[in-house]
């Protein structure tokens, strides 16, 4: 089947989702969608109001990978999963996003909110997984469980740094990161946290 028709029927299908669920669902012409910070996202999931949303002018791989996550976001939310219950009683996403933007918490709850924003997204990465299984989408499964290990283990370096540069990984990383999402990502290994280290001083550093 060709790309496109994948896209289309995985778009068609989440629709039909939100619709069912009454969570609104846009589309945003755009290759990113601004927060009114000036934080850029791929696309999100919000529970209150309930509303899924990606920007459109990307590559199909990476639309229908950020659907498919943004997704699994809103059945997390669907499902009452205690990674997204958690995430929201602790406010632990605006905690740490006011942290990274200067303000100060005490230790225990930066490292508690990092680590619950940090599980939440395993979980949703796993479902995502299943998610391309089930629906073929033309989106490697290696190269995307990779992305997603150098995604979940940049939370713990975050604790370190202080800075979110997830976005301007370098390959090399993600080139050396697991290839299944079965592993235990609560710390992470002295290698891997060795590569950030290495790789991604230059990044932060430049700003």
């Amino acid at each position: 089947m060709p790309t496109h028709k994948y896209k289309n029927q995985f778009i068609k299908f989440v629709r039909r989702e939100c619709k069912r669920h009454n969570v609104e669902f846009k589309l945003i012409n755009d290759e990113v969608i601004r927060d009114k910070d000036g934080t850029t996202y791929g696309g999100y999931f919000n529970h209150d109001p309930a509303e899924l949303a990606v920007a459109t002018k990307v590559l199909y791989k990476d639309l229908l990978s950020t659907l498919a996550h943004e997704y699994c976001h809103m059945t997390q939310w669907i499902d009452k999963s205690p990674y997204f219950i958690g995430h929201r009683r602790f406010d632990s996403w605006d905690i740490v996003h006011r942290w990274l933007n200067g303000e100060d918490f005490k230790k225990i709850t930066v490292k508690r909110s990092i680590n619950t924003v940090r599980d939440c997204e395993l979980d949703c990465e796993r479902r995502t997984i299943e998610i391309i299984k089930k629906h073929h989408l033309p989106i490697n499964i290696e190269e995307y469980c990779q992305e997603a290990s150098a995604y979940i283990y940049f939370h713990n370096f975050m604790r370190i740094t202080r800075t979110w540069e997830y976005k301007r990984t370098p390959k090399i990383i993600i080139s050396k990161m697991p290839t299944t999402l079965d592993g235990d990502y609560s710390k992470t290994p002295r290698k891997i946290m060795n590569l950030f280290k290495k790789h991604m001083h230059q990044v932060i550093v430049q700003g």
